[in-house]
């Protein structure tokens, strides 16, 4: 294991890099509240990258090998529980890190946050996403991906040779990849678009679902 912290400022922008090199397969992500991740592949390496961006501090995150794979977490948990000083209380909206996450395409993901949006495009590796509240986007489905949202919307892109079983407790699912006939707000869809190379599963509970297909 190699690991490499850089810290720079930008443009009033507080910046934390750090990289790791690990054979380890699984990389497990766990945040509470953020303001987005962005994932890539790193296409010009096997180290995976974290790029974390703040306004108002500086970054604090931990990226190490952890019982059998590779864990990204903030240093200091979000604790819900935890008793305010009214007098201390400040009525300015915080901001939270944003991460550019660049990692290998061998390895699988178990991202969890409970709030924040999620963004990537075109990302080879199995997936698997659990938010309480945000927005994800994703473009083009290369591998397994599953995803668990409770409040919010999904988003994907370009659906091709995919696996679907989507549904929506409370939310509305909206798709084009559907029968004419049948294109019209609801809750669920099974069925595979094109020949089947990965499977796309997303439950979600008062969020909406959006399955839009390849536009080439």
């Amino acid at each position: 294991m190699i690991l490499l912290n850089e810290s720079f400022c930008s443009y009033g922008q507080e910046i934390v890099e750090k990289k790791i090199h690990s054979n380890l397969d699984e990389l497990v992500i766990e945040f509470d509240l953020i303001d987005n991740i962005r994932l890539y592949n790193n296409k010009t390496g096997s180290d995976i990258i974290v790029r974390a961006e703040g306004s108002t501090q500086i970054p604090n995150y931990q990226l190490k090998e952890h019982n059998g794979h590779v864990l990204l977490k903030d240093y200091k948990p979000f604790d819900p529980d935890e008793n305010l000083d009214i007098d201390k209380v400040c009525s300015i909206e915080p901001n939270y890190t944003s991460y550019q996450i660049y990692v290998p395409q061998d390895k699988t993901l178990y991202i969890s946050f409970i709030e924040g949006n999620f963004y990537a495009e075109g990302f080879i590796g199995i997936l698997n996403l659990k938010v309480e509240d945000g927005i994800i986007k994703l473009t083009r489905i290369l591998d397994d991906t599953n995803i668990q949202l409770n409040s919010g919307s999904v988003t994907i892109n370009e659906v091709k040779h995919t696996k679907i079983d989507a549904e929506t407790n409370l939310g509305t699912l909206l798709t084009d990849l559907a029968d004419p006939i049948n294109n019209k707000e609801r809750r669920k869809l099974i069925q595979s678009e094109g020949d089947a190379r990965s499977a796309l599963i997303i439950k979600t509970i008062m969020a909406n679902i959006y399955l839009y297909g390849s536009k080439g």
